[in-house]
C-alpha cells in the first residue's frame, strides 16, 4: 500500500539510540509544539522516560508546515500528517483527519523495523485504530491513558462525537491496559462501558520548572488563564465575570491560549469596559521555562473549564504558589478537593467575579488557596507519577 504520510516515508536516520526499553507515546489531538493538556502530557512523559533509560518516541499529528520526524526537547518525534490535504481545516480545528490513523499504523510500522518497540501508550482513542492492531500483531502490551473528551458534555460536532465514543469503547475494550488520568475518568468509562480489566490510576505529571515563586507582600491583582481557546475550557468567562463588578484600575487580565474562539475573543475585550486592562497572548506559550514565567508574573489563574480530565495547567499554577479560582465541576473537586474554598460554577459569572474580590481582598483566603495549591501539586510531581510508568513500561504492564 503506498504511503499516506510523506513522500517517502519518516526519514528515521536521526532516531536515538535504544534504551533498555523503547515505548511510544500516541496522541492525535495536537503535538509537542502546543501547549495544551495532552500535547504537554506526551512530552512530560517521554522526556521523564528518556531520563531514566526507556527510549521514547512520540507519534503525534503534524500539520501542513510540521511533520515527519522532529527533534522536540531531544524527544524523537514523528509527526504523521497525512496527503491530502482537503479535510485539512479538521486539523487546523483539532479535530481528526479520517486517514490519520492509517499514517499513524504506517508510522508504528517503520520505526518498529529500525527501533523495535516495546510498549505503547496512547493517549486519544482514535490512536487506538492504529496502536491496538499493531500489538496485536507484533505482541507489544498497549496502554489506554483515559483523557475521555468524548464522554463529556457535549464539546464535540455531534457527528464526531458519535465517532469518538465508537473509538472509545474500542480503545477500552481493546487495549491491554487503562491508565485513567483520574478516578473521574475511570468512572465515566465504567459507567459507559463496564468494569475496566487491568487498570490503575496515574495521574498527568507537572514539569519541575514548576516551582514556588516569591511574590513579595505585592496585592493579588494580575488574573490569568492558560489554555486551549475553545468552548470547553471557557476562556471567555473571565472576560464575562469582569462585566458583572467595578474592576479596580490595577487590576489586570491575561489571556494564554489558542483556539477558534481567539476572533470573539478580540471582539469582546475590544467591546469590553476594561478593555485597556486585558492583554490577550499570540498564541500557545509553548517553552514550559515560558510558561513558569506567565504563572510567576500573575497572582491568581482562573480556572473556568466546562470539561477536564483533571487538570494540569492548574496543577501547574499551583506548584508555583498561585491561589486558583476553580471550576465547581467533578474533575474540578477531585484535583481541588471538596470544601476547597475558592469553587465557582462555570457558567456563574456573578460568582467568578466574586471569588476574584474575594482572593484579593482576603489574605487569609489567598493563603488557604496557596497551601492547599503546594500540596495537591507535590502530588504531580514527575518522581511521583512518572516512576510508576516507568516500572509499568520494563514490567510489560501490571
Amino acid at each position: 500500500m503506498p504511503s499516506i504520510c510523506l513522500q517517502h516515508g519518516f526519514d528515521l536516520s536521526l532516531l536515538s539510540p535504544t534504551g533498555e526499553r523503547h515505548a511510544v507515546i500516541m496522541l492525535t489531538s495536537g503535538n509537542p509544539r502546543m501547549a495544551g493538556g495532552v500535547p504537554t502530557q506526551a512530552l512530560n512523559r517521554a522526556e521523564y522516560l528518556n531520563s531514566v533509560g526507556i527510549s521514547t518516541t512520540i507519534i503525534c499529528r503534524g500539520s501542513h508546515e510540521w511533520s515527519g520526524f522532529q527533534l522536540v526537547n531531544d524527544v524523537d518525534v514523528l509527526a504523521v500528517s497525512p496527503r491530502d490535504f482537503k479535510l485539512g481545516k479538521w486539523i487546523s480545528q483539532q479535530w481528526f483527519h479520517p486517514l490519520l490513523a492509517n499514517g499513524q499504523r504506517e508510522a508504528l510500522e517503520q520505526l518498529h523495523k529500525v527501533k523495535p518497540i516495546n510498549f505503547i501508550v496512547f493517549i486519544d482513542s482514535q490512536c487506538a485504530l492504529a496502536a491496538v492492531p499493531f500489538g496485536k500483531a507484533h505482541g507489544v502490551p498497549t496502554a489506554h491513558s483515559i483523557q475521555g473528551t468524548a464522554l463529556m458534555p457535549a464539546v464535540l460536532p455531534a457527528l464526531l462525537k458519535r465517532q469518538s465514543l465508537k473509538w472509545e469503547r474500542y480503545a477500552f475494550e481493546q487495549a491491554d491496559y487503562s491508565l485513567p488520568a483520574s478516578l473521574t475518568l475511570l468512572g465515566e468509562y465504567e459507567q459507559a462501558f463496564g468494569k475496566a480489566r487491568k487498570f490503575e490510576v496515574l495521574y498527568n505529571a507537572i514539569d519541575d520548572i514548576f516551582q514556588p515563586v516569591d511574590r513579595g507582600d505585592r496585592p493579588i491583582a494580575r488574573f490569568g488563564f492558560v489554555g486551549r481557546l475553545e468552548r470547553d475550557k471557557r476562556p471567555l468567562a473571565m472576560i464575562e465575570a469582569t462585566k458583572q463588578i467595578e474592576v479596580p484600575s490595577h487590576w489586570r487580565f491575561r489571556i494564554i491560549g489558542e483556539g477558534s474562539l481567539r476572533p470573539q475573543i478580540v471582539d469582546e475585550i475590544k467591546d469590553h469596559p476594561y478593555r485597556d486592562q486585558f492583554e490577550l497572548s499570540d498564541g500557545f506559550v509553548s517553552s514550559r521555562a515560558e510558561l513558569a514565567r506567565e504563572y510567576g508574573a500573575m497572582d491568581c489563574l482562573v480556572w473556568s473549564s466546562e470539561v477536564e480530565g483533571l487538570g494540569v495547567a492548574p496543577a501547574e499554577a499551583m506548584a508555583t504558589g498561585l491561589p486558583v479560582i476553580g471550576p465547581n465541576i467533578v474533575p474540578g473537586r477531585e484535583l481541588l478537593g471538596e470544601g476547597y474554598p475558592a469553587f465557582a460554577d462555570v457558567d456563574d459569572f456573578a460568582t467568578i467575579a466574586t471569588r476574584m474580590q474575594e482572593v484579593a481582598s482576603d489574605a487569609r483566603l489567598a493563603d488557604e488557596c496557596r497551601r492547599r495549591g503546594l500540596a495537591i501539586a507535590a502530588k504531580f510531581r514527575p518522581q511521583v507519577t512518572m516512576t510508576r510508568l516507568a516500572e509499568i513500561i520494563r514490567n510489560g504492564g501490571l
